[in-house]
């Protein structure tokens, strides 16, 4: 196993961090693998407020302005699959 990652929020473009994490263990030999911030009510006002935001600009985009977004996102994601695939 590789040595265990920490895993922040992402909120507004930038990765933030919180007081309360908790452990990943790997099911088969108890090994902790990472570490997670856990959200608590400062972050997710944060992320709520970040997205009403965000809202007002992707309303007023075409479908395929939108369409565009979703295409390169789903790449990305191909992109990272063993990442993906480690993570889970």
């Amino acid at each position: 196993m590789t040595s265990p990652q920490s895993y922040q929020h992402f909120i507004d473009g930038k990765f933030v961090d919180s007081r309360d994490h908790y452990e990943i263990h790997y099911p088969y030999t108890g090994e902790k693998i990472g570490t997670v911030a856990r959200a608590g009510e400062a972050e997710m006002e944060a992320a709520i407020a970040s997205a009403a935001r965000a809202f007002q600009t992707t309303r007023r985009m075409t479908r395929s302005q939108r369409a565009e977004i979703l295409a390169a996102t789903s790449r990305g994601a191909s992109e990272r699959s063993v990442e993906f695939t480690r993570a889970i």
